[in-house]
């Protein structure tokens, strides 16, 4: 089980920006159990154009004389076999005066070594790392990130061994990591567990130093970000007083946001005990939306030191890196955090409640479009997660459900139900409060009961009753009734009327399907069951060439299907695998696209102070969708 670090020693200490190569250091007692055995390991980058790491691992002596060593299948937190073992080239294996040992693999992340009882064993590799990822580790003449679980062997029965790494970085790269420091180059694990939770950055790096009511927090960048970085330092510290002021208390001793920048199309997360290893495309920050969608990603890796590292899923408490672990939690861990990352926007100041809404619109149209909502539950989404989510296929969307979105909305449509049933006395915010502090700080794992208990607790009968309902069955979410409660309205994002065109426009019609386009064509993305294309036999990946005997281009498909009403009958000529055919389909009306309103003339107190509990009134978030701030792009 991870071990989280509660003391507060040296290294916790505020750091001055400019003593980056002058960190203290941290006595290693503090963090081993120094009686336990100490595996010691290297890693250098001698060439970072290569894209290899070159690791040296030393393990103790032990009466085996075959010595099982493996690398961890997947990370934790992604749920995906990913077979990190492929990216190992070159092994050898020594005893302690350097002389070759035979080894075998025994099966494909597991190497079989035979070593004389008594004797250490000593193991080399090349690993190649070119995968732009926050699940792997990556090196190129920029800039280089190692997650441990991509990069170390682990001996079989071993997990408790402590582990000392040695950093040799390229010239003139300094090295990043939450983990303990004895000096600039190396770092403590108490056990595997905590080795595989600590990623580490390499490079011209710059960091960041701030406080979060007492708790030392580090930003620290690679790459270029194009932005006013004590603006996004000002946006950081929000975060963290913000999420702190919802929990009460923190689950670390200190917190590195380790960030890496490109302009290709980089994004992701990964969420750790005290730091969290995030991507961006250091570009977006020109826009409002991009800012947006970074500051809610960093909300939602942060919110998971809390929310899945702390409060700590049963089925996940002791890791078997071999092979998958199965939960039904991940509504909970994914799907709630998702519902925070969004809803801290405007309690954090970032957001108005305008923008808050016109988000929540956005997530419930995606939701909504979603014919899997009505296959798939959440607690089956989650078990499945290994076989689902990170492989997607055609029928995905229309067979399954998204534990994220929908998982976030579960999280929305609970929270309503529990602040209207307690005439806002309490939330789902308690909720999480009261894991946190039975479970998590305790370090006691939860699972379905114990959160079913908590629930029951807070919110009644009729929270145990939405988790049986909308969580434990396939039944899609009434958002209608349950935004109700803050005296929401759902209503028709219409077309306005305008004195140049009084007349009512024309409702718009759709094939039922999802289309791509590639060199101005257009191809069928996705069919959505049930719809007029499914019905008529449209296919995925058909190329759309003509409607009604009319060319269609990427430039001119919606103006040529628009020139149809609701019930017609068209032709749609398509070429589906080098032939062209002729299907007939009967036009459908375009699903409706939905709108949040609030309208405090009509709303209830209660309804009010519901809102404005979600939607806090903050001259700060008025002022900040007006004009330019110090964290504003």
């Amino acid at each position: 089980m991870t071990v989280f670090l509660v003391v507060r020693p040296q290294a916790a200490m505020p750091i001055p920006l400019t003593m980056w190569t002058q960190t203290p250091t941290t006595p290693a007692h503090l963090y081993l159990d120094t009686k336990a055995p100490l595996v010691r390991a290297s890693v250098s980058m001698e060439k970072p154009t290569t894209h290899f790491y070159q690791v040296e691992m030393v393990f103790p002596p032990t009466d085996a004389t075959i010595r099982r060593l493996s690398m961890p299948t997947w990370i934790p937190g992604s749920y995906k076999i990913r077979d990190f073992a492929k990216n190992i080239e070159q092994f050898q294996a020594f005893d302690s005066s350097d002389k070759p040992l035979s080894w075998r693999k025994q099966d494909k992340a597991t190497w079989a070594v035979e070593v004389p009882a008594g004797e250490a064993l000593k193991v080399r590799y090349s690993l190649f790392a070119y995968e732009f990822s926050v699940r792997t580790s990556y090196l190129d003449s920029f800039y280089g990130f190692l997650n441990p679980a991509s990069a170390f062997l682990y001996e079989e029965g071993k997990k408790h061994w402590g582990y000392r790494i040695k950093v040799k970085p390229a010239a003139d790269w300094t090295i990043a990591t939450a983990l303990p420091k004895l000096d600039e180059h190396l770092f403590l694990a108490d056990n595997l567990d905590v080795l595989i939770d600590s990623p580490m950055m390499f490079g011209p790096l710059r960091r960041h130093e701030f406080d979060v009511k007492g708790i030392p927090h580090y930003w620290v960048i690679a790459g270029d970000v194009n932005k006013n970085e004590a603006g996004m330092v000002e946006a950081l510290q929000k975060i963290g007083t913000t999420v702190g002021d919802l929990f009460g208390d923190f689950p670390f001793d200190r917190y590195y946001f380790l960030t890496a920048y490109r302009l290709d199309g980089a994004r992701g997360g990964l969420e750790h005990a005290n730091s969290t290893l995030v991507h961006a495309n250091a570009d977006h920050f020109r826009t409002r939306d991009g800012w947006d969608r970074f500051l809610s990603l960093m909300i939602h890796e942060y919110y998971h030191a809390w929310n899945v590292k702390a409060i700590r899923d049963q089925s996940l408490s002791e890791f078997d890196y071999q092979r998958e672990q199965y939960t039904e939690l991940l509504w909970l861990h994914e799907g709630w955090t998702s519902y925070y990352d969004t809803i801290l926007m405007n309690r954090a100041g970032f957001w108005d409640a305008k923008r808050g809404l016109a988000e929540w619109s956005k997530v419930i149209n995606g939701y909504n479009q979603r014919p899997g909502n009505h296959y798939q539950s959440l607690a089956e989404a989650s078990f499945n997660a290994w076989i689902h989510y990170y492989h997607p296929s055609f029928t995905t969307k229309n067979s399954q459900t998204d534990y994220y979105r929908a998982g976030s909305l579960s999280g929305l449509a609970l929270d309503l139900l529990i602040r209207h049933k307690s005439k806002n006395e309490r939330s789902l915010d308690t909720v999480m409060a009261r894991l946190y502090r039975d479970f998590g700080a305790q370090r006691k794992p939860i699972n379905w009961d114990l959160v079913a208990r908590i629930l029951q607790e807070v919110g009644g009968k009729s929270a145990v009753n939405f988790l049986d309902t909308y969580i434990r069955q396939a039944n899609p979410l009434p958002m209608e009734k349950f935004l109700g409660y803050a005296g929401i309205e759902v209503a028709e994002a219409k077309v306005e009327e305008t004195e140049e065109a009084p007349h009512q426009p024309p409702k718009p019609v759709s094939l039922g399907i999802q289309t791509k386009t590639k060199d101005d064509a257009v191809f069928v993305r996705h069919v959505w069951r049930g719809s007029s294309g499914w019905q008529a036999g449209l296919d995925f990946g058909d190329e759309i060439l003509a409607i009604n005997n009319r060319r269609v281009t990427a430039s001119n498909y919606d103006k040529i299907l628009q020139w149809s009403h609701p019930g017609d009958e068209i032709q749609v000529l398509v070429s589906r695998g080098n032939h062209i055919l002729t299907v007939p389909v009967t036009l459908e009306e375009k699903q409706e696209v939905v709108k949040l309103k609030f309208d405090g003339d009509k709303a209830s107190d209660l309804q009010t102070s519901i809102f404005q509990a979600l939607f806090p009134p903050d001259s700060t978030a008025k002022e900040n969708s007006k004009q330019e701030t110090s964290w504003h792009p």
